[in-house]
Order: C-alpha cells, then structure tokens, then sequence
C-alpha cells in the first residue's frame, strides 16, 4: 500500500466511523485489513436499524469515479454525514451486507488504484 492509499484508507476510518456516531450507533467495531490488491474494512454491530443498513447499501453501492478519486476524497470532513457517505461510496468498489448471530455486518472493498 502506497502513502495515498494510507491517507485514502485513513479517511475512510475516519468518516465511517463520525457517521455511526452521529447515527447514535454506540458499539461497533471497525476493522482494517490489507493485502496487495485491495483494503477491506469489516463493520460489525448489534445496533443497525434496518433504515440505516439501507442507507449505507444505496450510499456506498455506487460507482466508483475518478474525479473523486483524485480530488474529492480530500473533501471528507468538509460536507455534512449525508454526502459523506456519498463520497465515500465513490472510493469503495464493494459493499456487503450480512447478518450473523444478532450481528449486522458490513463489508467494504477497495482496490488498489495507485501502485504498489
């Protein structure tokens, strides 16, 4: 991973987790893993609301595009929670969405765009 996927991935944290806050989501766990194709952040929590798994699928299910890719990412934390996810969903390739022993999951994927 290359020092603009760290500050990409960085922001990514960041802003999933201001938007579960500001959600009144209050026990989540956030987790971050790498390899030499893509990022994967694991979401996992007792507390989603059918409402807000739903927001989050059609915010983040979206395309990928280059103009935020190379500009508007630096935008995070600029804009209220609702574009953020916005943003967001056009620096993520995948999003899954799960549910497992009173567990909600979300999985986001992102691959590498920037050399290695």
């Amino acid at each position: 991973m290359n020092k603009m996927e760290y500050r990409i991935g960085a922001k990514i944290i960041k802003q999933i987790c201001l938007f579960l806050m500001l959600h009144n989501i209050k026990n989540f766990d956030l987790s971050f893993h790498s390899n030499k194709r893509n990022v994967i952040f694991i979401i996992k929590s007792p507390l989603f609301s059918k409402d807000l798994l739903d927001r989050m699928n059609e915010k983040l299910s979206r395309e990928r595009e280059t103009a935020i890719e190379v500009y508007g990412w630096e935008l995070l934390g600029d804009t209220d929670s609702q574009n953020e996810l916005d943003i967001l969903g056009a620096l993520i390739d995948e999003i899954t969405i799960s549910h497992e022993e009173k567990m909600s999951i979300v999985t986001l994927k992102r691959h590498y765009k920037y050399e290695q």
